[in-house]
């Protein structure tokens, strides 16, 4: 082993690196305990690498529960047969057709967690929120559907005509919006807006990636 010695100015070299890096007594005292610096110059040799550990980020709740509704069992329709009626509708986004399969299945007795937002946020965070993890859109679509918690645009009609009815089942009917969850028809998933203004519905379809903020307030309704 060669003797290793330290000038004065390698010395001060260490020493401003280690201020600049923020440092502290404690923790340069542990980079001389046990293989911690025969480790470093492996990296310094080419021998080895630094692989640095991923902090995941906390989820922040971001949903309150307003109350749990039950649908009961709805039976299949054409997707182009879906809000186009005109007494009840006043906009039906084209998209609904562009973007959905063209058959929508029948959904059994379902259960659903209207949900709204405690404060402003987009759709991936409102999903993070209810699930509870992070993720990519990719990883948050297969998440919500392996967790049953989309549902079909039958349903959705039928929950329009039983808000109509007098019968309460969480819709908002004051200009803001509700949001359900449908299935694309490349298997991804997307997110359906339903509001009323005056007597009469507008139902649009978006990304679930897309990036818009929306106010808190707005309701999610999660099929359990």
């Amino acid at each position: 082993m060669s003797d290793l010695m330290l000038d004065v100015d390698q010395a001060g070299e260490l020493k401003a690196a280690f201020r600049r890096s923020d440092w502290t007594n404690g923790q340069i005292k542990r980079l001389c305990e046990g293989d911690i610096l025969f480790r470093i110059r492996q990296v310094l040799e080419n021998k080895a690498e630094i692989v640095m550990k991923k902090v995941e980020e906390a989820v922040v709740v971001i949903l309150t529960l307003v109350k749990t509704i039950t649908t009961p069992a709805i039976a299949g329709k054409k997707t182009a047969d879906c809000f186009t009626n005109k007494s009840r509708y006043y906009y039906r986004d084209n998209n609904l057709d562009n973007w959905l399969p063209k058959d929508q299945p029948a959904q059994a007795e379902s259960k659903f967690s209207v949900q709204k937002l405690a404060h402003s946020a987009t759709f991936k965070q409102a999903v993070e929120s209810f699930l509870g993890v992070n993720g990519d859109i990719e990883t948050l679509a297969k998440a919500l559907k392996d967790r049953g918690a989309i549902t079909t645009l039958p349903t959705i009609e039928s929950l329009i005509e039983r808000q109509e009815a007098s019968k309460d089942v969480g819709l908002l009917t004051d200009i803001w919006a509700s949001f359900f969850f449908v299935e694309n028809k490349d298997g991804g998933v997307s997110v359906v807006y339903a509001s009323r203004c005056g007597r009469l519905w507008h139902v649009s379809v978006y990304r679930l990636g897309r990036v818009y903020v929306w106010f808190a307030a707005y309701r999610f309704f999660f099929r359990n």
